[in-house]
């Protein structure tokens, strides 16, 4: 193996079409001192496979503007667009079937994708459990229908 080393590449694929995304593939190649050999590249991902359900990755704490609060981190399916759907942040305390605290619209203004963050105002209590729900398709009368949810701990 002399002569050989291993590296890792990020290479970034933009995709065309309506609603793109980039892509980061990260690849681990094998190469030498002289020219590698040709490699294959891999088939282009269409936008509307990237994500086709709804996730919050993570809760933390947040501030804005002098707002003061928790920030949800969020996902929802490629193309969609929160503030057209009238998408929504719960906080409950406890668990998805506790109290509700507060909530915020997922995108208060018209300029979200498909992965966004959302700054709910609150003040948690220390040491209290928390749940993030994300409802989709809210309206200013129903529900909606709730599509994830994330427990945390103040």
């Amino acid at each position: 193996m002399s002569g050989l080393r291993k590296s890792l590449r990020l290479r970034t694929t933009s995709l065309v079409a309506a609603g793109a995304a980039t892509v980061f593939l990260l690849t681990t190649a094998a190469s030498s001192q002289a020219d590698p050999a040709p490699k294959q590249e891999p088939a282009a991902v269409a936008a509307d496979e990237l994500n086709t359900d709804y996730l919050i990755n993570d809760v933390l704490p947040g501030q804005s503007g002098g707002g003061r609060g928790v920030s949800v981190q969020w996902i929802t399916p490629s193309g969609r667009n929160p503030y057209k759907e009238w998408d929504w942040i719960e906080i409950k305390k406890g668990g998805a079937d506790g109290k509700r605290v507060t909530w915020e619209w997922a995108c208060p203004k018209n300029d979200c994708d498909a992965v966004g963050s959302t700054l709910v105002a609150m003040t948690p209590q220390r040491g209290q459990k928390y749940t993030a729900v994300y409802w989709s398709n809210g309206g200013r009368v129903t529900n909606g229908t709730r599509r994830a949810t994330f427990e945390f701990w103040a």
